[in-house]
């Protein structure tokens, strides 16, 4: 069978196009719009290479961005202070013994390292306290307790990890090796869109903070047609697990679920006669099939990405 030129198809690395948007937050710089007096705030990403429009502001949301700004590059200075100083870790080992916790060491992010702000971030939420009473202890001279996080920081750090979470899981779903991912890049897309709705439990900073990421997302699934994109739709389809597009719309559903069948016939229709026989693809004996799947160990993981949903998907077919 000749390949068909036309067929060939680029699909973008999705795992990259999510980090793409995580990326963003840190990358803004506040200017005014060339009227002092005008109420809101724009911010101008700075990489040259990217089409993606800016999102404004009020005023009021602007600066609850700025304070993200501000938290990421606190842990980072409490990071660097542990990484380059020897008391410092020898310090927060005994705290940490002393009160029974994880003996983790603080991270910090790396700006080519995909999920590293995350991964910081968790940690800090994780040993705040541990960070806290650090910075205070007396063998320090009080030198670092300006440093320590207060209530309003931590209570921001905690909605942003809690945001950012799923970026993470995505990540690394889409980065496995030893499985298939093309049949997930969609339903993990349309999770993390579930993700980032508005619900009557997040603080105003973490509406403005999903509010940013929605923007971004919608942005990048737009230029790159992600959501359109014929492989991917078939993929799922063909994905037992993800077949009935639970996620989507009831037209949406059925425009992919005709869309992939068009695709497959089309594909189908050109294989030689013989290939068809070999598969069996004349054989309605196969049509119908009993298939059982078990609920994977993680799938109950709170405060997680589902993008497999075992209940929607199957215990209503």
């Amino acid at each position: 069978m000749q390949p068909n030129i036309g067929e060939i198809h680029h699909l973008r690395c999705l795992a990259h196009l999510i980090n793409l948007i995580e990326k963003k937050i840190t990358k803004f710089t506040k200017i005014t719009t060339g009227n002092e007096t005008q109420s809101g705030s724009q911010f101008i990403d700075m990489d040259e290479d990217d089409e993606t429009n800016d999102i404004v502001f009020s005023d009021s949301d602007s600066g609850l961005i700025k304070n993200f700004k501000s938290l990421v590059e606190k842990c980072r200075k409490i990071s660097a202070l542990f990484h380059q100083s020897s008391i410092f870790p020898v310090i927060l080992t005994e705290k940490q013994k002393a009160a029974g916790v994880k003996q983790n060491r603080l991270l910090q992010d790396v700006p080519t390292r995909w999920n590293s702000k995350f991964l910081m971030l968790d940690r800090y939420s994780e040993q705040n306290v541990m960070v806290n009473e650090v910075l205070r202890d007396r063998r320090l001279n009080n030198k670092h307790e300006h440093l320590t996080f207060n209530n309003n920081e931590i209570k921001s750090l905690n909605d942003s990890v809690k945001i950012l979470q799923p970026f993470y899981d995505a990540t690394v779903e889409l980065s496995g090796i030893k499985y298939p991912t093309l049949s997930i890049a969609m339903p993990i897309v349309l999770s993390l869109r579930e993700s980032l709705a508005a619900n009557e439990n997040d603080t105003m900073f973490s509406l403005v903070l999903k509010k940013f990421f929605v923007h971004y997302m919608e942005q990048y699934l737009a230029k790159y047609n992600i959501l359109n994109e014929i492989l991917l739709i078939t993929a799922t389809f063909l994905d037992v697990r993800t077949k009935f597009f639970v996620r989507c719309t009831e037209s949406r559903k059925k425009e992919y679920l005709n869309a992939s069948k068009m695709y497959i016939k089309r594909v189908v229709d050109d294989f030689p006669v013989d290939l068809k026989i070999k598969l069996g693809l004349n054989d309605t004996s196969n049509s119908q099939r009993n298939v059982n799947l078990s609920q994977s160990t993680d799938a109950c993981r709170s405060n997680r990405l589902q993008y497999l949903d075992f209940t929607r998907d199957y215990e209503n077919k």
